[in-house]
């Protein structure tokens, strides 16, 4: 009789998960397998962050770059990071450049716009590569008509299926001739990422090294 061990050689030193583990998929799990992994092998967060960069003149006064797209096929709670970075300027003008970050986040049909979800602020005379970068955003609430205005906390999470996220910068104070070259960038992650796929012997989409 074959000992346990030389088996486990036999197999390559380790027996497949779905040996063991029965597969937890229900009738959407093949679909989630085909949305979360791809032809070309791109890891399954490929789109949860991005960055990019934005040039800002007295003609143009506003960008909007969009920087995630997430489509995690199931509900999870979600931390994130917003970051706004003056990467050169050409002016010694007065004011600010501002990042206001718009979410679209949705679960099974339904989504909600939250616009303003977090803005940063960069002055327009700070050196070149002066930047802000946050963790956490304040809760909104209503506006005019509360008195006293009420002090709503900061959240560090939010519950999400679908993500958009955008990214529209503003500046005042830019002279003629004057220009701002910003970057912006916003990533999210999974509190617990537990894939159904990886219960089945071929781990798609490169998940294998990021549980």
């Amino acid at each position: 009789m074959m000992k346990r061990r030389d088996a486990l050689f036999a197999l390559g030193g380790a027996l497949p998960v779905a040996a063991f583990i029965p597969s937890i998929g229900c009738a959407a799990g093949d679909q989630e397998v085909n949305d979360m992994s791809n032809a070309r092998g791109l890891p399954p967060w490929h789109l949860w962050g991005g960055q990019d960069q934005a040039t800002l003149t007295l003609a143009a006064t506003a960008a909007t770059l969009q920087l995630a797209k997430v489509n995690y096929n199931r509900p999870d709670t979600w931390s994130f990071l917003f970051f706004l970075q003056n990467i050169n300027t050409n002016t010694g003008a007065a004011g600010a450049i501002q990042a206001h970050f718009d979410m679209i986040i949705g679960v099974g049909r339904y989504s909600v716009t939250l616009p303003d979800f977090a803005v940063l602020t960069v002055p327009i005379a700070a050196p070149a590569g002066a930047f802000q970068w946050v963790t956490q955003a304040q809760q909104q609430g209503p506006g005019t008509g509360v008195a006293p205005a009420p002090a709503f906390p900061f959240i560090q999470e939010f519950p999400a299926e679908t993500i958009n996220c955008n990214a529209r910068i503003t500046s005042g104070g830019l002279a003629p001739g004057a220009s701002v070259t910003v970057q912006v960038a916003a990533f999210f992650a999974p509190r617990s990422h537990i894939r159904p796929e990886w219960f089945k012997p071929d781990f798609s989409g490169g998940e294998l090294g990021g549980r």
